[in-house]
């Protein structure tokens, strides 16, 4: 009697598991999508560049403006083609977001003298 108990106790946790697990083919182990190299872009009369590096599920850069310099990224996300980007350059806290299809950026840059958000099409020169 115990014995059958333990048995429907342990059919049913192990049935309440397989509708709570997650399935493995849902599970994503691919890596990211690659947004390495230099997406180039004019605002404001100037050149810029997000120079991105990739290692791994690591984003790193920098953001190049010409005549003024090269900024370290603080911080760098991909959620799937959604490609973010926060630095800080000359006093501004810049937020980049948009999204990645090929080697075409198309989303807004924010932060920049309290401005609203201007439009950018940044285009990866190279890889």
């Amino acid at each position: 009697m115990k014995a059958r108990r333990v048995t429907g106790w342990v059919l049913g946790m192990l049935t309440i598991g397989v509708l709570l697990a997650r399935p493995v083919s849902a599970q994503s182990h691919e890596a990211p999508m690659d947004v390495s190299g230099a997406w180039e872009f004019s605002l404001m009369d100037m050149a810029w560049s997000l120079d991105l590096t990739v290692d791994g599920h690591d984003i790193s850069g920098e953001l190049v403006i010409v005549g003024f310099g090269d900024f370290v990224m603080e911080r760098v996300e991909l959620n799937g083609d959604e490609l973010l980007v926060w630095v800080s350059a000359g006093g501004n806290h810049l937020e980049f977001v948009g999204t990645v299809e090929g080697d075409e950026y198309v989303g807004e840059m924010s932060g920049f003298h309290d401005e609203a958000p201007i439009p950018i099409v940044a285009i990866r020169k190279s890889s």
